[in-house]
C-alpha cells in the first residue's frame, strides 16, 4: 500500500467513524423524553415540563413553587410551615415503563419490590439533606400526594408532594439548592435558586362539623357523639368535681386508628407535634383538657391499627361560659397546620 493509499484510507475510517458517532448521539425532541442513564449516567440539569427517563419510570415535573401554607379546602384542614421555614410543593407525572409493579417514592424505611429500586427525592442546600415531608393521615392533607403510590407497569399516576425547608435555603444566593430525583445512577436536578418568593396565602374560613359528623385528622377517623356539661364525673371507683365555681364540659368522641401501627393521638405530655385538645368560646378564651384518671379518657389512649375506641375529653369552664355563647371543640396540631374543628353548643 503505498503513501496515498494510506491517505484515503485513513480519510474514509475518519468519515465512518463520524457516522458511527453521530448514530450513537440518536435524535429525539424533548416530547420524547430523555434517557437520563443514556445521555449522562450520573446527572442532568432537568427543566420543568420536561420530560426525562429514569430505568423505569418516565417523569415530568409539572411545577415546583414555594408556599407557606397548602389549603385542602374539601377537607375543611390546611397544612403550614413552621416558623422560621417553607414549603416547597412539587406538582408531576410518572408513568411506570418497567416490567414490574412499583411504589413510587415508598418510605425510606422499606425496600422497594422492583429490583432496579424506586424513585426517591431530596433537597439539597449547602451540606444538607432534606427528605420529603412524609403526610400522615388520610382526607385532610396526604390523599393528593403522589408519595407512596402503588403503580402497575404502564400506569400514569400524578400527584404533588412536598419538603419543609428552612429560610436559609434561598437567603444565601452562594448555596447549591436544588431538589432532585434519582433511580439507582440516572439523577434529575432542578435548580431552585431562581423560583419566586412564597406568596400570601389567603385566610380560609374553616366550617365547624356538627355532633355525630365523621372526618379525618392525621392517622384517626374521628366523630364527635355528644357533648354535655356537668358538676361531676363518676367512674366505677371514683368520682371527680370541677374546682370551686367551675364545672366540667364533656366531649364524647369515637376515634379509630386508621394507620398501621399504635398510636396516641393526644399525649400527656406535651411535645412540638402533639396534637391539642381545647374548648374555645366566641369571646377568644380557651380551656384546655384535663387529664384525668379514668379508663375512658382519651388523653395519654394509645390506640391499636384498626381499633375503635369510644371515650372522652373533660375540660374546666366558668359559669358564665356554661351558660351563654357559642363552643366550639377544637383539636389542633400547629407543627403539622391540622385544625379540626366542632360546633358543640
Amino acid at each position: 500500500m503505498n503513501m496515498s493509499q494510506i491517505k484515503k484510507f485513513g480519510i474514509v475510517a475518519l468519515a465512518l467513524m463520524l457516522v458511527f458517532a453521530l448514530g450513537a448521539c440518536g435524535g429525539g425532541n424533548g416530547s420524547e423524553g430523555t434517557n437520563v442513564s443514556e445521555s449522562q449516567p450520573t446527572e442532568i440539569e432537568a427543566i420543568i415540563g420536561q420530560t426525562y427517563s429514569l430505568d423505569t419510570w418516565d417523569i415530568t415535573v409539572n411545577s415546583i413553587r414555594f408556599v407557606n401554607r397548602i389549603d385542602v379546602i374539601e377537607a375543611n384542614s390546611y397544612f403550614a410551615a413552621r416558623s422560621g421555614s417553607f414549603l416547597v410543593e412539587v406538582n408531576m407525572t410518572a408513568t411506570l415503563t418497567g416490567d414490574e409493579a412499583d411504589t413510587f417514592m415508598p418510605p425510606y424505611t422499606i425496600a422497594s419490590p422492583a429490583p432496579e429500586g424506586s424513585v426517591r427525592t431530596n433537597i439539597r442546600y449547602d451540606d444538607s439533606v432534606i427528605q420529603r415531608l412524609v403526610l400522615r393521615g388520610g382526607a385532610a392533607v396526604s390523599e393528593w400526594s403522589i408519595a407512596n403510590t402503588e403503580a402497575e407497569p404502564g400506569e400514569t399516576i400524578d400527584g404533588y408532594f412536598l419538603f419543609e425547608v428552612p429560610n436559609e435555603a434561598r437567603e444565601n444566593i452562594e448555596s447549591r439548592f436544588i431538589f432532585q430525583l434519582f433511580q439507582n445512577e440516572g439523577r434529575l436536578i432542578y435548580d431552585l435558586r431562581d423560583l419566586p418568593e412564597p406568596e400570601p396565602e389567603p385566610e380560609i374560613e374553616l366550617i365547624p362539623y356538627e355532633i355525630g359528623d365523621t372526618t379525618t385528622f392525621e392517622q384517626f377517623e374521628i366523630t364527635v357523639t355528644g357533648f354535655e356539661i356537668t358538676e361531676r364525673i363518676e367512674t366505677s371507683t371514683f368520682y371527680f368535681v370541677p374546682r370551686e365555681d367551675l364545672q366540667f364540659a364533656v366531649v364524647h368522641l369515637t376515634l379509630t386508628n386508621m394507620g398501621e401501627e399504635r398510636e396516641t393521638l393526644l399525649r400527656t405530655l406535651i411535645r412540638a407535634n402533639d396534637a391539642r385538645a381545647t374548648l374555645a368560646h366566641e369571646n377568644g378564651e380557651t380551656f384546655d383538657a384535663l387529664n384525668l384518671n379514668t379508663r375512658r379518657s382519651l388523653l395519654g389512649t394509645r390506640i391499636d391499627e384498626g381499633e375503635e375506641f369510644e371515650g372522652f375529653l373533660v375540660f374546666e369552664i366558668d359559669a358564665a361560659t356554661a351558660e351563654a355563647g357559642e363552643l366550639g371543640f377544637m383539636i389542633d396540631n400547629a407543627a403539622r397546620g391540622s385544625i379540626l374543628l366542632y360546633q358543640v353548643r
